[in-house]
């Protein structure tokens, strides 16, 4: 009997020691392509310890500010308290984040758009949006939350809640998406699109296909009908009872499936009378074809309204394709990256953006961490692939301001700025003199107007 004790107790040890270390897994270290990862530096405040690397000062910065202020309404909503400081783990950009090593396998194998999480880590990144990382943020402390609300803090309790509180993947996904994101225009169009489609019968059907957008609508039913008090209120009484439909009753005083009922007509009596108010935009439809339902990332249509670009990407897997608006005939001018079913697929690339000529796509992606710009002729079906300055970090937007020059809204040293670009020019150096120009700021258009007096330049500097 001792030394059964000692055993379970030892267990119970070796549990803990993991639980408050982050591990590598060896033999699945990832390919890195810089060395910023080789010295981290933190920032501790009064609910957390914000690491970050290399450039990313100005980033972590702006997550330990942004946490701090919403970490008091997330805790009003859940109402539940840790005793313990959370960590925030921040990267410059995805591509950063997918080369990482910290944390476990399950913390890369996620959805795009979800928070990553390990224990109390939360992993989040810049995409140019501070909406964005606020979103990140909030979604990591309310799973971290939740967590430990629904299944407890220690090993007992963990388990025994795992194996007893079976709960439906709309039920917890979809209030970390409410917590993170308050309810808007874009995700409200989502919902009418799903429920007037004729595609779902019910809720159900509904959450089986989409469990985020069904979840955070539920949700935000609950707070909207029964007042916010209520949310936190079906989380406590389910956790108690083990049972969703237990907590619907005693909290909603409406059984499980009348409730979702109930949420049903809610949404569909609210469309149906804005839709008295609308009227479909006069035009013709573009067929696309997209039989296996590829991610649709960017499109643009030409100058001449003659043709259409866009970019299906295939879980990483990504072709940029130009069709014909009258025809319908399509062609592949640009692929690349691959199929990965494990990471979070980047989305944001790559960018596209017609020249204002109609005889030029710009393509803008990324290889090795470096960024590139391919541009491709329509004319002569032939394309010109350059490098770009490795000090953007982050290209997030592409835009031709008139036909020699690209406006690019970038990350560069952590921050977010708008930057000129020539290709022509930039070519010009990088043929003769082995570099690469990144017009940035007035003192670079200055340098170019004196070396290319030919060249109209619009100088834009940074606030």
């Amino acid at each position: 009997m001792f030394r059964l004790l000692m055993l379970f107790v030892s267990l119970l040890l070796c549990v803990g020691v993991t639980a408050q270390t982050s591990q590598v897994v060896f033999g699945k270290n990832r390919v890195q392509h810089h060395r910023d990862f080789d010295e981290w530096m933190k920032y501790e405040s009064d609910n957390f310890i914000t690491y970050w690397y290399g450039e990313g000062r100005y980033i972590g910065q702006a997550v330990v500010q942004t946490a701090e202020h919403d970490f008091r309404e997330v805790q009003q909503i859940l109402e539940h308290r840790l005793n313990e400081k959370l960590q925030i783990i921040v990267y410059v950009d995805l591509t950063d984040l997918k080369q990482s090593n910290i944390g476990n396998d399950e913390t890369f194998t996620n959805v795009a758009g979800q928070t990553k999480i390990a224990g109390n880590k939360i992993f989040v990144y810049f995409n140019g949006d501070h909406n964005d990382l606020r979103r990140q943020i909030r979604e990591g402390i309310a799973t971290v939350y939740l967590e430990a609300m629904l299944f407890g803090s220690n090993l007992q309790e963990m388990v025994q809640n795992a194996v007893l509180l079976n709960l439906p993947d709309w039920f917890k996904d979809g209030l970390v998406k409410y917590v993170g994101e308050s309810w808007n225009t874009t995700l409200d169009d989502q919902l009418r699109q799903a429920l007037l489609s004729g595609e779902y019968e019910n809720f159900e059907a509904l959450a089986l296909d989409k469990p985020l957008l069904a979840g955070q609508a539920f949700w935000y039913y609950v707070a909207e009908v029964y007042g916010l008090p209520t949310v936190s209120n079906l989380l406590y009484l389910t956790r108690i009872n083990r049972s969703v439909e237990t907590g619907f009753l005693y909290v909603l005083g409406t059984p499980y499936q009348v409730a979702l009922t109930d949420w049903q007509q809610y949404f569909l009596k609210r469309y149906e009378i804005d839709a008295q108010q609308r009227a479909l935009p006069t035009g013709r439809e573009v067929a696309i074809r997209n039989k296996r339902q590829h991610a649709l990332t960017q499109l643009t249509i030409s100058p001449n309204g003659q043709q259409v670009a866009y970019v299906l990407n295939d879980i990483g897997r990504y072709k940029v394709f130009i069709q014909d608006v009258q025809t319908g005939e399509r062609k592949v001018v640009f692929k690349s990256g691959f199929r990965n079913a494990i990471q979070a697929t980047d989305y944001d690339y790559p960018l596209i953006a017609w020249n204002p000529s109609g005889q030029e796509l710009a393509v803008l992606y990324e290889n090795r961490d470096r960024p590139r710009l391919v541009r491709y002729s329509v004319l002569t079906d032939k394309a010109l692939v350059e490098e770009l300055s490795t000090e953007y970090q982050r290209v997030h937007s592409m835009s031709y301001l008139n036909p020699a020059t690209l406006l690019f809204s970038a990350t560069v040293s952590g921050y977010s700025d708008i930057f000129l670009s020539y290709p022509a020019i930039a070519a010009y150096y990088n043929r003769f003199l082995g570099t690469t120009v990144m017009l940035s700021q007035c003192k670079f258009a200055v340098e170019v107007a004196y070396f290319f007096p030919l060249i109209e330049t619009i100088p834009i500097c940074a606030s």
